[in-house]
């Protein structure tokens, strides 16, 4: 299992193998470290009691963040320390402190958060942080890369086709496009999958012991979904609004399509695709590539603040329970997500 605690940072193991790295990259990591003995830590600690994962974020003020060229901040997050265990890399756990950091921000009313790095030859890092719109924007003096994000805007962007607003969705993660470029589909789930594809959404909190995420799907920020729907109106960019069936019927949970893959054959080449992005194993994807499958890689956003049920869909003419995908119109999704996601979030 995967065990996530909120630790201060003189409870943990200096001698943990997680910090070597960083004691070798880095001249003063000693002091520093004894510099921060008070600071919140989110640890992931497996069953032997090792570190994980590891991520120590902090509120910086009028902060130079970059000398080359020369960017000063009035206030943004810092990632001071961001790490994942070579043993764990299939956990998907990078994924799960960029969420943190990300809910960190948005608790803080920050709107921004950086993080300096050395780039490496085929750097995990780099690779992870860039697909959710992390950017490499200057240097410090001895070259260490800085990387920083926006998780929403001031509306300054135009976007004009769905790969514009794919490409928002990406910079601005968790943020999202949701004008008229993109369709909003309501997508069936169910109680079973849900819990292990969503297992932070308010209904499986508490049945959960402070997230004891077993899966990496359940870490993951990019998800996929794999049904044997034939629609052809799925595109990028457009708008998933997840809704449980069976004994919840309601919605809950709100993403944004990254691909989308019709007409799936091969189990092989489905599995590559979503192997550790979902709850199916391989014997799954075998039985049922023997009729054509659909795959929607997508982000999960938001879990919306009071979950919309089945009685009250009908109120905006969207009847009948939810079998199987199925688009409604934008002004039914504006009723959907008002009050339950903020807003700030959206650009349309």
């Amino acid at each position: 299992g995967n065990n996530f605690e909120i630790k201060k940072v003189f409870e943990l193991n200096y001698n943990d193998k997680i910090f070597d790295s960083l004691k070798n990259a880095y001249m003063g990591f000693d002091k520093w470290w004894n510099s921060i003995q008070n600071r919140d830590t989110y640890v992931y600690f497996n069953t032997n009691n090792d570190i994980n994962a590891i991520l120590i974020p902090k509120i910086e003020r009028n902060e130079i963040i970059s000398e080359n060229p020369l960017i000063k901040k009035d206030k943004i997050l810092k990632i001071c320390t961001f790490k994942v265990a070579e043993h764990a890399r299939g956990l998907k756990l990078g994924e799960k402190l960029i969420n943190l950091a990300i809910k960190f921000a948005e608790s803080n009313d920050l709107s921004e958060i950086y993080l300096s790095h050395y780039i490496e030859e085929n750097d995990y890092l780099v690779n992870l942080i860039e697909q959710f719109g992390f950017k490499h924007i200057g240097n410090k003096g001895d070259n260490e890369a800085i990387f920083i994000k926006s998780i929403y805007t001031n509306g300054s962007v135009i976007i004009n086709s769905n790969v514009d607003a794919l490409n928002f969705d990406k910079t601005f993660y968790p943020a999202f496009y949701d004008g008229n470029l993109v369709r909003k589909h309501l997508v069936p789930i169910l109680p079973t999958f849900h819990k292990k594809l969503f297992p932070d959404s308010h209904a499986e909190v508490h049945q959960l012991e402070l997230n004891l995420f077993e899966n990496s799907e359940g870490n993951c920020i990019k998800k996929a979904y794999v049904c044997r729907a034939n629609t052809t109106k799925i595109n990028k960019g457009d708008i998933l609004l997840f809704y449980q069936s069976k004994n919840r019927m309601a919605l809950t949970t709100i993403g944004t399509v990254l691909n989308v893959y019709p007409k799936m054959t091969d189990p092989e080449e489905v599995f590559k695709l979503i192997s550790k992005r979902t709850v199916f194993t391989f014997e799954d994807i075998k039985k049922w590539c023997r009729k054509e499958l659909l795959v929607i890689l997508f982000n999960e956003n938001f879990h919306l603040k009071q979950e919309v049920k089945l009685p009250e869909l009908s109120k905006f003419n969207i009847e009948g329970n939810i079998y199987s995908i199925r688009e409604i119109q934008d002004e039914q999704y504006r009723k959907i997500i008002k009050g339950n996601i903020d807003e700030r979030f959206t650009i349309h």
